[in-house]
């Protein structure tokens, strides 16, 4: 236990997408031949039942979770795409929409299967999605510059349930972000800090600041203190802003019972008070002669820390 005061994808699926304005769909046959079958369905608005455009399609392997493909939808609202035989999660999203997951227009987690075989089409696969709401505004730090690539999470008021996240532009609208298609209720927003699991760090960007929350009177630093956000239609929230702190850095290393440095071990950090898991990372070789070693930055000094590592095939100790 440590406690600190101060502080491509590369797509081996060879997935295809079937264009339906000016050329015929692959054969059954064609694609039971091929080891390929299809997903046909449709997106639509939920309030007026008409056909959705655009719309992106998400195509996720149900066991491992890892994205497939995203593809577009056509004008008439329709999508078809062509994948290998396996076990699919589906997922539909547009502008301004609410993320939908099939079956019935659900959350992911509630999800499930579609079993694509050689046999060829999968129909029927619909989706209807609902209008939500936005969330913008810009992310600065202590001296007023504004902040690229900080990420800005949407947690639900009353369990801190991990919503959606975006990151602050780096680019034009330097240090402006935009939180797009949350379903109507109420929220918690934070910003910079550790990246939560699963969130891949997009660099150039100042990793040594304070996870701030929102509050009318000024970014706070206790999700305590952070003020609600209401969203009850469309209209969108604007002018959400943040002003991050410099924070405090914890790195080491992971070694092997010959005091080696041990690479791909993975690093947790919590609160030590609540055992609420801050973030995760990767052990790894930072110059060629460092194996094993970690970091975590923007710590807070209002915080106890308890920072724990596991790897295959190895025991904690």
């Amino acid at each position: 236990m440590i406690t600190i005061r101060k502080i491509i994808r590369v797509l081996l699926t060879l997935v295809m997408a079937v264009m339906l304005v000016g050329i015929s769909p692959l054969s059954t046959s064609i694609l039971a031949s091929s080891g390929y079958g299809t997903i046909t369905g449709n997106v639509y608005q939920r309030i007026s039942g008409s056909e959705l455009y655009p719309a992106t399609i998400i195509v996720e392997n149900y066991n491992t979770g890892e994205i497939v493909g995203e593809f577009p939808n056509y004008p008439n609202g329709a999508f078809q795409v062509v994948v290998p035989d396996g076990t699919y999660r589906l997922g539909a999203h547009a502008p301004g929409y609410v993320t939908a997951w099939y079956p019935d227009n659900c959350r992911k987690v509630q999800s499930t299967p579609i079993l694509v075989d050689l046999e060829g089409l999968v129909p029927d696969i619909n989706f209807s999605l609902q209008q939500g709401g936005s969330i913008s505004g810009t992310i600065y730090n202590q001296w007023s510059g504004t902040e690229q690539n900080q990420i800005v999470i949407a947690w639900t008021a009353d369990t801190q349930e991990f919503v959606a996240w975006t990151f602050s532009n780096d680019n034009e609208n330097h240090g402006q972000y935009l939180l797009e298609g949350l379903p109507y209720g109420s929220y918690k927003l934070s910003a910079g800090g550790p990246l939560p699991e699963g969130v891949e760090d997009p660099g150039d960007h100042n990793s040594n600041l304070i996870r701030g929350w929102w509050s009318q009177d000024g970014t706070v630093t206790s999700v305590n203190a952070a003020e609600i956000i209401t969203i009850g239609n469309s209209t969108p929230i604007q002018n959400t802003n943040f002003q991050l702190q410099e924070g405090g850095q914890l790195e080491g290393r992971v070694n092997n019972e010959n005091w080696n440095g041990l690479d791909d071990a993975v690093i947790t950090l919590e609160n030590y008070d609540t055992g609420e898991v801050l973030a995760t990372t990767i052990s790894y070789n930072r110059d060629g002669v460092t194996p094993g070693y970690f970091r975590f930055s923007g710590l807070s000094s209002d915080i106890d820390y308890c920072v724990w590592a596991t790897a295959t095939n190895r025991v904690i100790r």
